[in-house]
């Protein structure tokens, strides 16, 4: 059994975010200049990185 992780990495935008149970979905802008959705993120944000986050106008 592997006991490691393997992470892919890649550029990613917010195409939005929800307040509630703060969630934000990540994509990648396609050649066509489209989105296609990658993840919804809901864990690991810190209390001070959402409020930074909502302080973006």
């Amino acid at each position: 059994m592997d006991k490691y992780k393997h992470f892919k990495i890649t550029d990613a935008v917010i195409l939005g975010y929800k307040e509630n149970s703060f969630t934000m979905l990540v994509g990648k802008q396609l050649s066509n200049d489209k989105y296609q959705p990658l993840a919804n993120v809901e864990f690991g944000f810190k209390p001070e990185e959402k409020t930074a986050f909502r302080e973006i106008k």
